[in-house]
């Protein structure tokens, strides 16, 4: 039959329309191989036939005339060269739609950004840190599955597969949060079941401040830091002084001191608690400020180093002289913050002026609500007191 070996242009097509005989038939074009016509009452089916290891595939390329031959044509040669170059069209075609039906699911990425932007981001001090923690430990493991298919073993691979002390207890707990809050936003069913409230949390092995730094300790201490750089000489010295946490000094800026008031301001986003403070300065404290200045010049924060540098200095310090405790253990930076507690309670000051100045929680419970009494000026007396202990014990 010569529609059968002929190349097939519209008009020929044409034809095949008019020949109701045809109907349910397959032509094959002669000249692209795989390329299949099958004529029904009022169109022509275009289809791309082929093998892959013995198994026949076939995939629809359009309608003519709805889809223009030249377009028929265009997508044989596409799909040819595909399977000339290893790719099945059918298997690729079946991965891109199982990909856009998860794409139109609530993927664990989809549901994870809704609850960042209607709960973290509004009630995270540092939102931006529990971002960071998804996208390293989450995202590429978890993120595409649909979030209502997500298995309690799953989870729970995932949570195991991370290293550290406390970062798989982190993962757990923001994982947790999410899920506990969109399954009441509706993106589980209501009897589904949270594999978060059944996993048990990591463990984190729980580590005391017990380091206590001695007066001799101290006074080597002193003489150590006459060996660093000035800066850092001066940051140690001023937490020792202050009482402060290693970043409410390192990270402060010059416009949060007040010479004039004799005050330290430490922002809310320092301060452990996500609080406004403002700590009395004693003399000693000024003084060292008042060198850092000079040394400082135009710089907008006080110390600026990478957090750790003063706690490095402090630690090396204790190493290189071999100041160990009982335990075999160095002291760290932030012991001076339990220094200044243990002897303050020695020199017989009142214990809530002292964790006032540990910027502490003062007052619990109910009395918290109604309690609103700073200790400013017993603060100042304290620090004073402090700071001249403190020059006793080094000189």
């Amino acid at each position: 039959m010569k529609l059968l070996n002929e190349n097939y242009t519209a008009k020929s097509l044409n034809q095949l329309l008019d020949d109701s005989s045809l109907i349910g038939k397959k032509i094959p074009d002669p000249n692209r191989k795989g390329l299949i016509f099958k004529p029904t009452s009022n169109s022509i089916s275009a289809v791309f036939r082929f093998k892959e290891n013995g198994k026949e595939y076939q995939l629809k390329i359009g309608s003519y005339p709805s889809t223009p031959l030249a377009d028929i044509y265009s997508t044989w040669s596409d799909l040819r060269l595909k399977l000339d170059n290893g790719i099945n069209p059918v298997k690729e075609r079946e991965a891109e739609q199982r990909e856009a039906k998860v794409r139109e699911k609530n993927t664990l990425n989809v549901v994870w950004q809704d609850f960042y932007d209607r709960y973290i981001l509004l009630n995270r001090k540092c939102p931006e840190k529990a971002m960071d923690i998804y996208n390293y430990h989450v995202r590429e493991v978890l993120g595409d599955l649909p979030f209502d298919e997500i298995t309690l073993v799953e989870c729970r691979d995932l949570i195991d597969s991370i290293k550290g002390k406390r970062t798989p207890q982190t993962v757990y707990s923001i994982l947790k949060q999410c899920w506990v809050h969109q399954h009441g936003r509706g993106f589980l069913e209501p009897s589904a079941t949270n594999p978060f409230l059944i996993l048990k949390s990591p463990q984190v092995k729980q580590s005391v401040r017990d380091r206590l730094i001695t007066d001799e300790e101290m006074r080597i201490l002193w003489i150590g830091l006459g060996q660093v750089t000035k800066k850092v000489e001066i940051g140690v010295k001023l937490l020792a002084h202050t009482a402060c946490r290693t970043k409410e000094i390192n990270s402060n800026t010059w416009e949060n001191i007040n010479f004039q008031e004799e005050t330290l301001f430490i922002p809310k986003d320092l301060d452990k608690e996500g609080q406004d403070r403002i700590k009395p300065l004693s003399q000693q404290s000024l003084a060292l400020l008042d060198e850092l200045r000079f040394i400082s010049g135009n710089e907008e924060k006080l110390i600026g180093f990478d957090r750790n540098v003063l706690g490095r200095n402090v630690i090396k310090i204790s190493k290189n002289n071999n100041l160990l405790d009982k335990q075999g253990r160095h002291f760290h930076a932030h012991d001076l913050r339990s220094y200044f507690s243990t002897n303050c309670r020695k020199l017989r000051m009142d214990h809530k002026v002292i964790e006032s100045c540990l910027s502490h929680v003062t007052e619990k419970g109910a009395s918290a609500n109604y309690s609103f009494y700073d200790y400013e000026d017993e603060k100042r007396e304290l620090f004073q007191t402090w700071s001249d202990h403190v020059d006793m014990v080094v000189s």
